[in-house]
C-alpha cells in the first residue's frame, strides 16, 4: 500500500500487487478521498491490513485479497474515529487485473457510542484454500487503537468467516490524480497554464470513456488542446493514460471553477470519474520594497493580503531596543462556510520584486500598497486593498502607526468590507469575518504561552513570563465595529492540534470553532503552549452590492515588553482612543461613561460642578458614579475635576474626554 498522489493525502491510500518475477506492479484498490469530520487512527490508511490467498476452485486457480475500507466518510464514532468494513476482490490473471470490490460486512452504525460500533479490522485469511476463504478479523466495538489511546478499552470478538471463492467479473474502474486541482493553481488573466491528469484503471477491462466539461462560472477557459473528447485507459502492469489540460485565464479577474467529467461503462452501469478544478485567475504579484511600518519603539510587517507578521522575524512587532520579536503571523479570517474560508496567516511569505514571485495568497492583494508617513503628524500609514478567495467579498486595510512615543505600544488596522469584482452588484449572505494573530510573545519557554482574554475590552491576550528577574510579556488583539455593536466573542487555542498537523489552519475546524461561539464568549487555552489568537468580529454579516454596503472595524495590535498586566489595558484603551480621534470609529465602548456628567443628566451644567465641589468638601452626594465624576480624566474625583469644569463651561476651556484610557471603570 502507498499513499496516493494528490491533496487527501492523510487518509488516502492506494493498495498494489507486485509481481516479483515480471516485475508488474498493478492497482488492487484506490482510495483517495478523506473525511473531514473524523480520523482513521495511527498506521491507517483508507486501505488497511490487507491478506492474500490462493484458492483452488475446480481446475482454476485465483487469488484473493482482503482489507479492511474505510470508505464510509460519515460512520464515524463519537469518539471520533472512523468504521471499517471488511472487503474482499479477485484475481484471475496472477494479480496483473483484479476484479470489483466485495463489501462482506458491510456493518454501518455512525454516531456510535463506546460499546455500540462496529468496524471489521485487523483481518487475516489462510494462504491456500479450495472452494472457499478462510477469513479471521476483530470486529472493534469502539474504532480506534487502544494503545495509542484512540477508542477505549472494549472486549472485541474474534470473527471467523467462510466465503466462497466467486469467479471475477468483467470490470473497469477509473480513478483521477490529482484529485483536485486547486490552490496554487493560478494564471494571470489571458494567461495559460498546463497540468497534466493521470487516468488510472484498476479493473480488468479496458475504460473507454468520453470527456466533458461542467463549467461553475464562466465558459472556455478549459481545455485539452491535445486531445480527443474520447480515449481509453488500459489494464494490467500498465494501466495508466495522461490527459494535458490547459487552463486560459479570462480577461476577469476571480476564482473559476468547474468539474471535468470521465464517462464510462464498468461493465455493471454507466459510471463517471470527476476532477474539480478551481483557477485562482489574478495578476501575480510580489511585494515592493516599501518602509516599515513602525512606531518609536517597534516595527511590523503589513501588506495588501490584509497580513501582519508574515513570519518575518525583523518586521513582527520587533522592539529596537532588545530586538524582541513578538507577532509571527496574522491576517483577516473571511468566510461564508466551511468550504469558503479565506485568510493569509501561515500562508508562504510572499517574495520581494526582482525575483519570481509567488502566487497569490487565498486572500488576494490587488494592486500596490500606498505608504505615507509625512502628510499626517501623528502617523504613519500604510494603505492596500484585495478580494477573498473567490473575489465576492473585497476589503480596504489601512494600517496606522503612531509617531508619539507614548503611543509606540500599539498599532491600528482600519477594515472595510464591501461586494467584490464577481457579481459586484450581488448579494453574500452568511459572512463571518475575524481576525487571528499568532503571537509569539517572548519567555523562557520559547514561543509557548498563555491565554486570556478581556471581555469589556473585546480583546485577547498571551503573556509570555521571563524569570530572573521576573518580567512579564504580553501580546494583544482587540477588535470594534464602526456601528457600535460587540463582536462576537473570541478564543485562544493551542497549535500543535490546530496547526502543526498541516502548518495551518484547516478550514472546517476555524469555520466550526468561530461558528460555535455565543454571543460575547471569549475562551481561552489552559496551560503553557503555543498559541493563536482569534476574534470573529462579525457573523451571518450580508454585503448588498447594489446597495453599496460595507463593513468596517478596527483591529489594534498591542504589545507590551517587561510590564505588568495593567499596562497591556492601557495600551490597549489608548489604541481605542486614537481609532475615535482619528473618525476609523464614531464611539467607543459602551461601558465608557459621560465624564463630568455627575448628576447623570446626559449633558455637562454647573448643576454637575456644584455636586462635584458638594462631595469632595463633604456632606455632599457622591457624583452618579466615579468616572462620571472624573472630568479630567485622573481616575479620581478631586477639586481639579471641579475647576477644569468650571473652566470648560464658563471659559471655553477643553471639553472632558470620552473615555479615559487606564481608568478601570471605562471598562
Amino acid at each position: 500500500m502507498i499513499t496516493a498522489n494528490g491533496d487527501a493525502a492523510e487518509q488516502a491510500g492506494r493498495l498494489l500487487h507486485w509481481d516479483d518475477c515480471g516485475q508488474c506492479k498493478s492497482i488492487i484498490a484506490d482510495a483517495p478521498h478523506e473525511s473531514p469530520i473524523c480520523d482513521l487512527g495511527t498506521w491507517q490508511k483508507n486501505v488497511s491490513r490487507m491478506s492474500l490467498s490462493e484458492c483452488l476452485s475446480g481446475l482454476d486457480k485465483r487469488l484473493y485479497i482482503t482489507y479492511t475500507y474505510f470508505g464510509d466518510t460519515t460512520d464515524c464514532t463519537q469518539g471520533g474515529y472512523r468504521n471499517g468494513d471488511l472487503y474482499m476482490q479477485a484475481s484471475a490473471t496472477n494479480g496483473a487485473t483484479w476484479g470489483p470490490a466485495t463489501n462482506l460486512t458491510n456493518t454501518h452504525t455512525p454516531n456510535s457510542a463506546p460499546g455500540a460500533g462496529a468496524s471489521e479490522n485487523w483481518s487475516s485469511q489462510a494462504m491456500y484454500v479450495t472452494d472457499s476463504l478462510r477469513i479471521q478479523y476483530i470486529l472493534d466495538l469502539d474504532a480506534g487503537r487502544i494503545t495509542g489511546t484512540e477508542g477505549t478499552w472494549q472486549n472485541n470478538p474474534v470473527m471467523n468467516m467462510s466465503t466462497p471463492c466467486v469467479e471475477v467479473p468483467s470490470f473497469a474502474s477509473l480513478t483521477l490524480t490529482p484529485v483536485l486541482i486547486g490552490y496554487p493553481f493560478q494564471t494571470d488573466p489571458t494567461e495559460s497554464r498546463d497540468t497534466t491528469i493521470v487516468l488510472t484503471n484498476s479493473g480488468n477491462s479496458p475504460v473507454n470513456y468520453t470527456r466533458s466539461i461542467e463549467y461553475l462560472n464562466g465558459s472556455g477557459w478549459l481545455d485539452f488542446p491535445s486531445q480527443p473528447a474520447t480515449g481509453s485507459v488500459p489494464v494490467g502492469c500498465v494501466n495508466t493514460a495522461l490527459a494535458t489540460m490547459r487552463a486560459t485565464g479570462p480577461i476577469t479577474q476571480g476564482l473559476f471553477k468547474a468539474i471535468v467529467h470521465f464517462e464510462y461503462d464498468n461493465g455493471r452501469w454507466i459510471d463517471t470519474a470527476s476532477l474539480a478544478v478551481d483557477l485562482y485567475n489574478f495578476e501575480t504579484f510580489c511585494d515592493p520594497p516599501y518602509p516599515n511600518l513602525r512606531t518609536s519603539c517597534a516595527t511590523l510587517h503589513t501588506d495588501r493580503t490584509a497580513r501582519v507578521g508574515a513570519q518575518n522575524s525583523t518586521r513582527g512587532f520587533t522592539y529596537f531596543s532588545d530586538n524582541a520579536h513578538f507577532i509571527y503571523d496574522g491576517s483577516l479570517v473571511l468566510g461564508t462556510a466551511a468550504d469558503d474560508m479565506s485568510w493569509s496567516i501561515y500562508k508562504p511569505p510572499h517574495s520581494s520584486c526582482g525575483v519570481p514571485p509567488n502566487v497569490p495568497g487565498i486572500l488576494i492583494g490587488i494592486g500596490l500598497e500606498t505608504f505615507d508617513s509625512t502628510s499626517a503628524t501623528g502617523y504613519r500609514r500604510i494603505s492596500g486593498r484585495g478580494n477573498n478567495r473567490d473575489a465576492t467579498v473585497g476589503y480596504s486595510v489601512d494600517y496606522y502607526a503612531p509617531k508619539h512615543p507614548d503611543s509606540c505600544n500599539f498599532m491600528v488596522a482600519s477594515f472595510k468590507l464591501y461586494k467584490g469584482t464577481s457579481d459586484s452588484l450581488g448579494v453574500v449572505n452568511n459572512l463571518t469575518v475575524g481576525f487571528a494573530c499568532d503571537w509569539d510573545v517572548p519567555a523562557d519557554t520559547g514561543s509557548d504561552n498563555t491565554g486570556g482574554f478581556d471581555a469589556g475590552r473585546q480583546m485577547l491576550y498571551q503573556r509570555g513570563l521571563k524569570f530572573g528577574p521576573t518580567v512579564e510579556n504580553y501580546g494583544a488583539i482587540a477588535a470594534y465595529r464602526e456601528d457600535g455593536q460587540p463582536i462576537v466573542g473570541g478564543f485562544v487555542w493551542d497549535s500543535p492540534t490546530h496547526v502543526y498537523p498541516t502548518t495551518d489552519y484547516v478550514a472546517a475546524d476555524l469555520w466550526n470553532q468561530m461558528e460555535s461561539l455565543s454571543n460575547g464568549q471569549y475562551t481561552t487555552y489552559g496551560s503553557v503552549e503555543d498559541l493563536s489568537s482569534v476574534l470573529t468580529i462579525y457573523r451571518d454579516a450580508s454585503i448588498n452590492g447594489a446597495a453599496n454596503d460595507t463593513l468596517k472595524f478596527v483591529v489594534i495590535l498591542a504589545a507590551e515588553n517587561s510590564v505588568p498586566s495593567s499596562e497591556l489595558t492601557r495600551t490597549v484603551d489608548m489604541g481605542y482612543k486614537f481609532a475615535k480621534d482619528h473618525d476609523l470609529i464614531l464611539t467607543l465602548p459602551s461601558n465608557c461613561c459621560l465624564h463630568g456628567d455627575a448628576d447623570n443628566s446626559g449633558t455637562i451644567t454647573i448643576s454637575d460642578i456644584v455636586r462635584v465641589i458638594a462631595y469632595v468638601f463633604g456632606g455632599g452626594p457622591a457624583p452618579a458614579s466615579e468616572c462620571q465624576g472624573d472630568f479630567n480624566c485622573d481616575c479620581a474625583v478631586t477639586i481639579s475635576d471641579a475647576i477644569d469644569g468650571i473652566i470648560y463651561i464658563f471659559g471655553g476651556g477643553n471639553p472632558p474626554e470620552t473615555c479615559c484610557p487606564g481608568c478601570v471603570y471605562d471598562w
